[in-house]
């Protein structure tokens, strides 16, 4: 499962899943659901097994309001900034995306970073 920065994207940073199998959308949901329960502080998307990065870095974290994703330090690195509530939306539009595409994040009409899930990486 991929991740990707694509800066000739609308938005301009785009960080995109793609390229996974139903397995690994479900240790994706899993992990995800271990940050909403408490099990962890934060989830660092490439030091997950499944997960091979491509050109950028994401880590996933709790926040008190929906920020979304912030380009942080370096170039390609990402946090992501979200409620428990949208945590937990974002965990159904995983579980429910099938064969297209859909955002996880706010932003993609925006020009800020947006994330992105997508099977076959068509968008």
């Amino acid at each position: 499962m991929p991740p990707s920065g694509f800066s000739n994207a609308s938005p301009k940073y785009l960080v995109r899943l793609s390229e996974y199998s139903d397995d690994d959308k479900n240790r994706l949901v899993d992990s995800i659901n271990d940050l909403c329960q408490n099990v962890i502080t934060q989830i660092d998307i490439n030091k997950l097994p499944f997960i091979q990065s491509l050109n950028c870095s994401l880590i996933l974290q709790v926040s008190e309001s929906d920020t979304g994703l912030l380009n942080v330090g370096e170039e390609g690195l990402y946090v992501c900034l979200l409620t428990l509530v949208a945590y937990r939306s974002m965990v159904e539009i995983i579980e429910n995306v099938k064969y297209g595409h859909n955002w996880l994040t706010p932003g993609e009409y925006l020009d800020e970073p947006a994330f992105l899930i997508s099977k076959y990486g068509s968008w």
